[in-house]
């Protein structure tokens, strides 16, 4: 489980965060960016009926805050018992950490960043990860039609 990654994309860059870290993964809503905010905080986000803060890791690659503005997919993740939201550009289905990923930690987490210039590779074999899932409202094979939202 500690081996897999949801691989996610940030200009040409790709980036990655432990599967087990990730809680969801969805299309963004509008977001309204915060001026003068701190790192990582950029806006926030309503979400059944909900606000949620809205983080940019867009710095980590040479972006801006405002990129957030051109995301269509968001990961969910919690952040000291908190849900924060990060936009990313591109999402794939889990791939497993290998000699490409190189960790680094920003902002508290844990994030990969892939060392190749190409797509990392899906998992051809997701049976390993089934029995393990940690989304709760979902069921595993829901996971994989992440795909479709490329």
């Amino acid at each position: 489980m500690y081996n897999i990654i949801v691989p996610f994309r940030l200009n040409n860059t790709w980036l990655g965060l432990e599967l087990n870290t990730v809680k969801k993964v969805d299309s963004c809503g509008n977001i309204s960016i915060i001026p003068n905010t701190e790192a990582p905080l950029t806006g926030l986000m309503q979400k059944s009926g909900q606000i949620f803060p809205v983080w940019s890791l867009f710095n980590i690659v040479g972006g801006k805050n405002t990129d957030i503005n051109k995301c269509l997919l968001y990961i969910e993740i919690e952040v000291k018992g908190k849900i924060v939201i990060i936009p990313v550009d591109e999402i794939l289905s889990v791939t497993q950490k290998g000699t490409g990923w190189v960790p680094t930690v920003k902002y508290g987490l844990q994030i990969f960043r892939f060392l190749d210039k190409k797509a990392p590779q899906s998992i051809d074999d997701v049976e390993e990860i089934e029995t393990d899932h940690p989304f709760q409202d979902e069921t595993p094979g829901a996971y994989f039609k992440i795909e479709e939202l490329q």
